[in-house]
């Protein structure tokens, strides 16, 4: 489904491995199936191989280890940071088709308790998430995906 390649692409690109998106006329491979996507799916994965490029935290020389949430068979979320540790992003995906509030276990990341405002990239909104004894509560959309960027 077009969600399900929405997902795959804001995986792929939040990870910190190199990855390219060939659309158009230098495309070799797939460029026939991609032309018969909805718009909109191209422009979310688009959009999230341009931000690969533009978050210093998705950055391939930094860091990433994965964080346990309320539910691991549903829901998937881990903590990228740059080289220099100071730039940090947290991408959720839910593969629910449920909305959902997951719970994220970010108490080995340095994290003090209080409300945080986070800029979820993804969606380009801010939204504010309270971290209480090292966990954070993310409302989410059914099979949906965030990428928050710390400030």
């Amino acid at each position: 489904s077009m969600k399900e390649r929405e997902l795959e692409a804001a995986l792929v690109t939040s990870t910190g491995h190199l990855a390219f998106l060939h659309l158009g006329s230098s495309a070799r491979i797939g460029q026939d199936i991609m032309k018969v996507w909805e718009s909109e799916t191209l422009n979310k994965i688009s959009r999230s191989f341009s931000l690969q490029n533009s978050i210093q935290a998705l950055n391939p020389s930094g860091s990433r280890f994965k964080v346990t949430t309320s539910n691991d068979d549903k829901f998937y979320s881990f903590i990228k940071k740059d080289k220099s540790g100071k730039n940090i992003a947290i991408p959720v995906f839910n593969y629910s088709s449920q909305d959902e509030e997951i719970q994220i276990n970010v108490n080995n990341a340095g994290f003090t308790n209080g409300k945080v405002r986070f800029y979820d990239a993804y969606n380009d909104e801010q939204i504010d998430i309270e971290i209480k004894n090292g966990v954070i509560r993310v409302p989410m959309k059914a099979s949906s995906y965030r990428l928050l960027i710390m400030g």
